[in-house]
């Protein structure tokens, strides 16, 4: 008598644990739960910094400070008007219409073409600076994810093999170093939280010579007129002949 197969339709599948990750292949599991941003700019390529630009030969950056005081300023939200301005320039003819003071007109393309090409320079640099900001979060967290499942089991590990902690030195000194940044984040953060709320203290008023404060004027009617002193005699009218 054939055997009968056996049915596979009311077997439940295997239930996924709510908190579980889907893995990434060959059982490992992802570095970390984020959002789709991180996830997919995760999986982008790190450029090679070697095919990066270099600033010109015999570029040396200015000390800020010289830079501050000796450069005019005018704030990059008018670089629009200020190219619009100098585009104006170039097509007039200042000494005919300011003096013979004026500047050259011929100086302003250039000076609009040099704006031109720092401000999409800039603004290629600040674009990579942000990729580069992130890309470096996410390669140390996800480093940190993995060094701290690290640390997690080899602190199970000392308990049984003390020795082992030689020849983790290196990560013992990670979370060590970590631990005491945390600590002393958190008490520098007391310490202003304190600060903020204690109230100034108070400072004693200085004693003023009361000759060096004027009086306050008083209008005439509200004067009263001084008392007489006990045992002074009332002034006599002056005899008046009629």
């Amino acid at each position: 008598m054939p055997s009968r197969k056996k049915s596979t339709k009311n077997t439940p599948s295997p239930v996924t644990p709510a908190g579980a990750e889907p893995t990434l292949g060959g059982g490992r599991a992802p570095e970390a739960d984020f959002d789709d941003t991180i996830a997919k700019n995760r999986a982008l390529p790190i450029l090679d910094p070697a095919s990066l630009p270099r600033p010109p030969a015999g570029f040396r950056p200015t000390d800020p400070d010289t830079r501050n005081r000796r450069l005019r300023k005018v704030s990059s939200e008018l670089r629009a008007e200020v190219l619009a301005a100098l585009r104006e320039a170039a097509g007039l003819d200042l000494a005919a219409d300011l003096g013979k003071y004026a500047p050259d007109p011929q100086r302003a393309p250039a000076l609009a073409e040099r704006l031109e090409r720092v401000g999409r320079l800039s603004a290629a640099v600040q674009a990579l600076a942000l990729y580069a900001r992130e890309m470096e979060q996410i390669a140390l967290s996800d480093a940190l994810v993995f060094l701290e499942a690290e640390n997690k089991q080899l602190a199970n590990a000392l308990e049984h093999a003390p020795e082992l902690a030689e020849r983790y030195a290196a990560l013992r000194a990670l979370f060590e170093t970590r631990a005491a940044s945390i600590v002393e984040g958190r008490a520098r953060a007391a310490r202003g939280a304190v600060a903020v709320a204690r109230p100034p203290a108070a400072q004693p008023a200085a004693a003023q010579p009361t000759a060096a404060q004027p009086a306050a004027a008083q209008p005439p009617a509200a004067r009263q007129p001084a008392a007489p002193s006990p045992g002074a005699q009332p002034p006599q009218a002056s005899p008046q002949t009629a």
